[in-house]
């Protein structure tokens, strides 16, 4: 007599079998000697860059300003090794908040040039 638990268990050991059988797939590469000192220049970057932000003065500034912790360290990750590796040369030299008025300088000229060459249509002339 086959009970609904009979059935199921054999149709469950069964699957296990067919499955169990088959092998999985592992994916691997070589790693290069310039892969791995990339890698351990952006772990020495970051960990520069990360103990720079966790001075009081520069944790505070960012505080008053509105920036959380964690969003600062979310950034970090997604940063490029190029921009990681310029933070981190340049970050005593980078002062938080300055340079505002050479930013909206270069986003005019930009925009500026988009506009002649016809991409965007932002001076409408009216």
């Amino acid at each position: 007599m086959r009970t609904p638990f009979n059935l199921l268990s054999g149709l469950l050991i069964s699957l296990a079998l067919i499955t169990g059988g088959t092998a999985s797939v592992a994916h691997g590469a070589l790693l290069d000697s310039s892969g791995l000192l990339a890698f351990e220049q952006r772990t020495q970057h970051l960990a520069s860059v990360e103990q720079a932000l966790a001075q009081e003065a520069l944790a505070a500034r960012l505080a008053a300003m509105g920036v959380d912790a964690a969003a600062v360290s979310a950034r970090l990750g997604q940063l490029t090794d190029e921009e990681l590796q310029l933070l981190a040369e340049r970050l005593d030299q980078l002062p938080a908040g300055a340079g505002l008025l050479e930013i909206i300088g270069i986003v005019f000229v930009v925009l500026l040039i988009l506009e002649l060459v016809g991409v965007t249509d932002i001076f409408k002339a009216i």
